[in-house]
């Protein structure tokens, strides 16, 4: 008899440990608002309405160009892409306009002048392709660029 209470005991435990693990892990997952915690200042943030997806980028290399296609949807009429190497930027933040905003895939091209910029084909710069809401950075799409024919 003792040994059928203990167990009743061990299932009424089982039972509230596994709704404390569904409760923790679903905590917050359906909230559409933020907190940004600056020092002591709790401040919330409606979430971000922007949005910007990338599909199909060709990177080619030709004599000291960076030659790029791709396709972008956005919520926007521009994206931003930047090209780093070893946490150093060699492009800055370069602004691109885009025609349509209306949830239809848009392609771009774009050329990147590199001559200067003091490279080797031993090095592996990247290119990030990414939206901006305000000064957050919305998406980022890392593409490496293989100088090896450079």
């Amino acid at each position: 008899m003792k040994e059928e209470g203990n167990f009743g005991m061990k299932r009424i435990l089982f039972i509230l440990i596994s709704l404390s693990l569904v409760v923790a892990c679903s905590n917050g997952e359906n909230n559409e608002v933020e907190q940004n915690v600056d020092g002591n200042n709790v401040e919330e943030v409606a979430g971000s309405d922007v949005s910007v997806k990338f599909a199909g980028i060709d990177v080619f290399i030709k004599r000291h160009n960076i030659e790029i296609s791709g396709e972008v949807q956005t919520t926007e009429d521009h994206f931003y892409y930047k090209l780093d190497h070893d946490e150093k930027s060699i492009i800055e933040e370069t602004k691109v306009d885009v025609d349509q905003t209306d949830g239809e895939w848009y392609s771009f091209e774009l050329e990147i002048d590199i001559e200067d910029e003091g490279l080797t084909n031993e090095d592996v710069p990247f290119l990030t392709f990414y939206g901006k809401d305000g000064d957050k950075i919305i998406n980022p799409n890392y593409v490496p660029v293989d100088l090896v024919y450079y």
